[in-house]
């Protein structure tokens, strides 16, 4: 379920639809239905896309969409996606591991962009330097996600720990 069909939504749907996805998206644009449908996705209304079941909710919009009301409907055991600011509050966090669900922070599985431009502009990488720093992104959530579980912690405390420890 991709929640936010604009132009991230849109690139992610197709990317994970090419890997081999049922996917359902949601907008609360209802002209990107006609696009969704024409792309072979599912559509889900919005205001009941996140109660739906699905292996993967992937806010792609607006942030602020899981808060202590939004939780307990939540039908998905992961919760992963490019929205900012998707808690509403920090305390959302211990919500969601309290459910189950397991969650990526924003910051973490957003940023891509942010390490691929600075590798190329920053560090002067290649692409295929820069590319490969992207895919080492994968690692660094394992390694969140690992240390939460094994430490009683939420994924958003692990990662504000290791986001201070490499900032310094």
């Amino acid at each position: 379920m991709v929640t936010g069909f604009g132009a991230v939504g849109t690139h992610l749907a197709t990317s994970l639809a090419a890997a081999g996805a049922d996917v359902v998206v949601s907008d609360v644009d209802e002209t990107r239905r006609r696009v969704a449908v024409d792309l072979g996705f599912g559509w889900a209304d919005p205001a009941r896309a996140l109660t739906l079941p699905a292996d993967i909710v992937v806010p792609a919009a607006v942030g602020g969409v899981l808060s202590p009301d939004t939780v307990p409907l939540l039908d998905a055991p992961l919760v992963v996606g490019p929205a900012n600011n998707q808690l509403t509050a920090e305390s959302v966090a211990d919500d969601l591991a309290d459910r189950g669900v397991t969650w990526v922070p924003d910051f973490v599985a957003s940023a891509g962009g942010i390490v691929y431009t600075l590798a190329r502009e920053s560090d002067g990488l290649a692409h295929e330097a820069a590319l490969a720093r992207v895919e080492a992104i994968g690692d660094t959530v394992t390694a969140i996600l690992s240390a939460a579980s094994a430490g009683g912690r939420t994924p958003l405390a692990e990662a504000a720990a290791l986001a201070a420890q490499r900032v310094g």
